[in-house]
């Protein structure tokens, strides 16, 4: 899962994400968890069914080790739908899906379209604005241009009068754009235009505005898709950024540096609730992030409060991917007992509450917005705290069971 080529979608655990209360212990054991439970399960099942072919008592054991499994999730689970307490502390947000075609948006060479976009943008953000939302979070890539280039002040002087007039945050996908002069000390990744005779770094990145505030927060995609955000081991072999390329011209993102965290105060007319000194903490995800589950417990351990996720699934088409990729969503809300709330440019916009019950949700390729109370918690689960145990516990079984193997193999060999 820490290569250029990770692509953690086909988890077992991913796949239980209706059967809310079974997955309640991922508080505690996480989605990889969850696999290692049904393995067990369905091994179990598999032995019983072959021992009573041959010996009723096997059978018996094997079967009732399943079930007595099966049964103390269930329990767990249902216990803690019934005892959990969802927090009183919440945030209206509001969740813009544009549905613009990924192709014609990245293609498009005329200038107006940048303006006609945003103009989307703004015209939804609005009327989330007029049902009380208090953050506005646009999708991944929301304009495909690198709005901090110093080649879009009118678009962003727009994004200041809109969050300065109804004092509201702004929290949205954006490419990103950083130059280094040579005063800077120059990343090793950093990528160099002859044209221009300087260096820079491109990011699939989050952007935050927050009002009466001229300071933009940024956050760098750290975990980019391998071949069409970036080319796996392209640092160590530079001649497969120049074979592999795509339309779009995307595929050669810089990776994020840093988990960061963006802070705003608690907006007037949230019950005036104290939470951290009145101010909320919360992530930004850029799309297939949200599939991994370590690097959201990082997030959760920075103190977030609640999980954004940024996406644009429209490259799935009407397949299964996009229904696919929001459920993996509500392991993590799970996992770290957080709200997930997910902008998306044409997938599914929805907002997750800490039990991973879908309490609002779009339908694809619709062009709306949802608004909704976003429940925020501060606790940390057990899983946030040691998101790494059954990865690494699992890893050790694996390799005691191929020392085993080895050695059995050399013993019969040499005749040990």
């Amino acid at each position: 899962m820490l290569t250029d080529a990770s692509f953690p979608w086909l988890t077992l655990g991913n796949g239980l994400s209706h059967f809310i209360p079974f997955i309640q212990i991922a508080d505690i054991i996480g989605a990889l968890g969850l696999t290692v439970v049904v393995v067990y399960i369905n091994l179990l099942l598999f032995k019983a069914i072959i021992y009573n072919k041959h010996t009723r008592k096997n059978f018996i054991i094997h079967s009732s080790t399943a079930a007595i499994i099966f049964l103390l999730v269930l329990i767990y689970g249902f216990i803690k739908l019934s005892s959990f307490h969802l927090s009183d502390k919440k945030i209206k947000v509001g969740l813009i899906q544009p549905n613009l075609d990924p192709w014609d948006k990245w293609e498009s060479d005329n200038p107006n379209k940048i303006d006609d976009i945003a103009k989307i943008y703004f015209d939804f953000s609005k009327k989330a604005v007029a049902k009380g939302a208090k953050l506005i979070i646009w999708p991944e890539t929301a304009l495909p241009v690198y709005l901090m280039s110093g080649n879009y002040h009118s678009i962003i002087d727009s994004i200041y009068k809109f969050i300065n007039d109804n004092n509201v945050y702004l929290l949205t996908g954006m490419p990103d754009i950083i130059y280094y002069n040579n005063k800077d000390k120059i990343p090793s990744d950093a990528k160099y235009s002859k044209a221009g005779d300087f260096y820079y770094s491109t990011y699939n990145a989050i952007l935050f505005f927050s009002p009466r505030s001229n300071e933009i927060r940024r956050y760098g995609k750290m975990k980019l898709v391998p071949f069409g955000e970036r080319v796996p081991f392209v640092d160590e072999l530079p001649f497969l950024g120049d074979m592999i390329k795509w339309s779009v011209g995307i595929s050669g993102w810089n990776v994020g540096k840093d988990t960061s965290i963006f802070k705003m105060p608690f907006p007037i007319g949230s019950n005036k609730i104290s939470l951290a000194g009145d101010s909320l903490y919360l992530n930004g995800l850029v799309c297939y992030e949200s599939i991994y589950p370590n690097l959201v417990a990082a997030f959760i351990q920075k103190g977030a409060g609640m999980i954004a996720v940024v996406t644009n699934d429209s490259w799935y088409g009407n397949s299964s991917g996009p229904y696919q990729h929001k459920e993996m969503s509500v392991l993590r809300a799970v996992e770290n007992r957080r709200s997930v709330v997910r902008a998306a440019n044409g997938g599914v916009s929805t907002i997750i509450d800490p039990l991973g019950r879908t309490k609002r949700e779009t339908k694809m390729f619709t062009k709306t917005f949802l608004t909704g109370n976003v429940v925020i918690q501060e606790d940390e689960t057990f899983f946030t705290k040691h998101p790494v145990i059954i990865p690494l516990l699992s890893s050790l079984f694996s390799l005691w069971v191929f020392g085993i193997f080895i050695l059995k193999k050399m013993k019969d060999k040499f005749n040990l």
